[in-house]
């Protein structure tokens, strides 16, 4: 069955791309030291591969994490939102990896580490009702380490049938619309909530950097003193 084309925009005129999601982002500025990371290129003999890299930082604290790995057979792109440890909101975490033509993995996810559950439904809410209008289920089976760190409302997605991938971009867009009202809604939290917040966001970072599936990747392309300093700087 023919599958949608990849829809992984933002540098070539497509439709919409991980990095345009937070619009407002785009006004943040750009942390100190971030030119040593922003591009990094590799030749390989199908031509060559470039990893780009931003991190931001808003005046109220939310830091922004992007990258983009492109070259010829590939296109991967991934993003992270944290909110500051004293506010009571969603980080935002999505990935989209497209191999040759086919995008073999979209998910997106907005978990809510700090204050109590009632903190959390607003976002539970939206995102359920963001899967179930496009009738968005989880595959029979997910990676043990993603498995360990989703919020439970999370879309991820292995594109099988036409228009899967069309649906996984209307619901993510749908999801970074409703950020900025999570983001203003979402309630400060006292010193000791703002405590545990930190530790909860810090162990989510730590777990991702130690499990990413891009590391290899990266890896075999940059060398392994190279990535190991790259994911420090980007997680």
């Amino acid at each position: 069955m023919d599958l949608d084309p990849p829809q992984a925009p933002g540098d070539g005129g497509d439709a919409l791309a991980l990095r345009d999601l937070l619009p407002e982002a785009g006004d943040w500025p750009r942390e100190p030291g971030e030119t040593t990371w922003e591009s990094h290129r590799a030749e390989r003999e199908t031509g060559t591969l470039l990893l780009r890299s931003e991190r931001r930082r808003s005046d109220d604290g939310d830091e922004w994490r992007w990258m983009r790995l492109t070259g010829p057979k590939v296109d991967v792109q991934t993003l992270f939102v944290y909110p500051p440890a004293q506010r009571a909101g969603p980080l935002l975490a999505a990935e989209v990896v497209t191999l040759g033509a086919r995008t073999i993995v979209a998910v997106i996810d907005a978990p809510v580490l700090g204050g109590q559950a009632a903190d959390a439904e607003p976002v539970r809410s939206d995102m359920l009702a963001a899967r179930s209008r496009r009738a968005l289920v989880d595959p029979a089976s997910l990676p043990p380490w993603y498995e360990a760190c989703r919020s439970g409302y999370d879309i991820f997605l292995r594109p099988q049938q036409a228009g899967q991938l069309a649906a996984f971009w209307a619901a993510a867009a749908e999801v970074g619309a409703r950020w900025g009202t999570w983001r203003a809604e979402a309630r400060e939290l006292g010193p000791d909530a703002a405590l545990r917040h930190a530790v909860r966001l810090a162990t989510y970072r730590v777990h991702h950097r130690e499990n990413s599936p891009g590391v290899p990747i990266l890896t075999r392309l940059f060398g392994d003193a190279w990535t190991q300093g790259f994911m420090e700087h980007f997680f």
